[in-house]
C-alpha cells in the first residue's frame, strides 16, 4: 500500500502544474522511478475529461471499457501499442475517446478481470450480464450490479483488491 500512496502523492503534486497528460505521466515516472528497484513498477491510467471526450494515457493498466448509450455492447478501449507501467520508463501516448451523451466509461483494477471462479475461469467483462449491469440508470446501482456479478462469479470474498470508477457523459444543459 505504501507504493500506491507514494504514486498518488506524486500525482497530486504534479497534476495541477502539468496540463499535458503525456508529460504528467513522464514526470510521474521520473519521480517514482528514483525510489523503485529494477523489478518494481506501478500500472496507471490518467484520464482528462473534456466536453464530449476523454483523453487517456495508459501505462500498463487494463484498458477502460466503453458502454455506448443504452449499453447495447461493451468495447475495450485499448490503444494499438501497449505502454509499460510507471517505473519501467514508459513512452506514454495519449488516446482520445469520443463520448456521446449517455456513453459510459468503466475504469477498473485487475481485481475485477483476474477474479476466478471455482473452475479457474476469469471474470468475463464482456459478458451480456455485465452489459446489462452497466445499463442500470443509476451509476451507483450499475457499479453495485457489477460487484454483485463478481461475487456471484468468485464468491463473496475477492482474492484481490477492487476499484471501479464509472463515468457517464451527460447532455449539455440547454
Amino acid at each position: 500500500m505504501g507504493r500506491c500512496a507514494a504514486v498518488l502523492a506524486v500525482f497530486r503534486e504534479l497534476a495541477f502544474a502539468e496540463p499535458d497528460v503525456i508529460k504528467l505521466a513522464e514526470e510521474m515516472d521520473a519521480r517514482i522511478s528514483a525510489d523503485m528497484g529494477m523489478e518494481d513498477f506501478v500500472t496507471a491510467i490518467i484520464a482528462e475529461f473534456a466536453p464530449g471526450e476523454v483523453r487517456i494515457v495508459n501505462c500498463g493498466h487494463h484498458p477502460p471499457v466503453k458502454a455506448a448509450a443504452g449499453c447495447t455492447g461493451l468495447q475495450l478501449v485499448a490503444s494499438g501499442q501497449p505502454v509499460p507501467p510507471l517505473g519501467l520508463h514508459p513512452r506514454p501516448a495519449a488516446q482520445d475517446i469520443t463520448l456521446r451523451p449517455g456513453d459510459r466509461l468503466l475504469f477498473y483494477t485487475d481485481g475485477l478481470v483476474e477474479a476466478r471462479d471455482r473452475a479457474g475461469r476469469f471474470f468475463d467483462l464482456r459478458h451480456q450480464k455485465v452489459t446489462r449491469a452497466l445499463a442500470e440508470p443509476d451509476l451507483d446501482a450499475a457499479v453495485g450490479r457489477v460487484v454483485a456479478l463478481l461475487a456471484e462469479h468468485g464468491g463473496d470474498r475477492p482474492a484481490d483488491d477492487l476499484l471501479l470508477v464509472l463515468a457517464e457523459r451527460i447532455a449539455a444543459p440547454l
